[in-house]
């Protein structure tokens, strides 16, 4: 036997056990999670947008035109709206909070809650809808411009909703 074979050989049997060894933190196939999986595959929403408080009425803002900005990004990323009870639904909320110290000045939180049908396994698998993601926007601003921040935050949290929904449909259809 050549002296090349018997060097790669004893290389060979050196390094198997380095490789046995390592093999544990060898990049496995990842494991996606419950709440990433649960976006997948949605191509159909009902939509509830809850009523303006007062505070954030007028200023050219209503749920009206708040749904139609919904409405058009998710059409937009293929995602249709139904009155279909069944399907998953984008539940709209608003927290406006103003300080007396500050009175030009108010704060807005929006979030946009998927509600979806789950089973409840510790329940002896009772079904019931559940909110499964929030998007939550906020901003602070002045009370005259605060429809337009709000149509604002609103198409951003509406991007940021189909970007999760979109990720969530890549990486289980890739089985990441």
């Amino acid at each position: 036997m050549s002296l090349r074979i018997r060097l790669g050989m004893a290389v060979l049997v050196a390094a198997l056990p380095v490789v046995i060894i390592a093999a544990p933190l060898l990049p496995t196939r990842s494991v996606i999670p419950d709440e990433v999986r649960s976006l997948a595959r949605i191509d159909e929403v009902g939509l509830e947008v809850w009523r303006l408080p007062r505070s954030l009425r007028g200023a050219g803002v209503d749920e009206r035109r708040i749904r139609s900005i919904l409405e058009r990004g998710l059409n937009d990323a293929g995602i249709r709206v139904t009155q279909d009870h069944t399907t998953p639904r984008i539940v709209v909320k608003f927290w406006p909070a103003t300080d007396s110290k500050l009175p030009d000045v108010i704060a807005i939180v929006l979030t946009l809650d998927i509600h979806q049908r789950i089973a409840m396994m510790r329940l002896d698998q009772e079904q019931m809808t559940l909110p499964t993601t929030s998007v939550i926007a906020r901003a602070i601003t002045t009370k005259d411009k605060r429809g337009g921040v709000l149509m604002k935050k609103v198409g951003d949290a509406t991007d940021l909703l189909v970007n999760a929904l979109t990720e969530a449909t890549n990486r289980v259809e890739a089985g990441q």
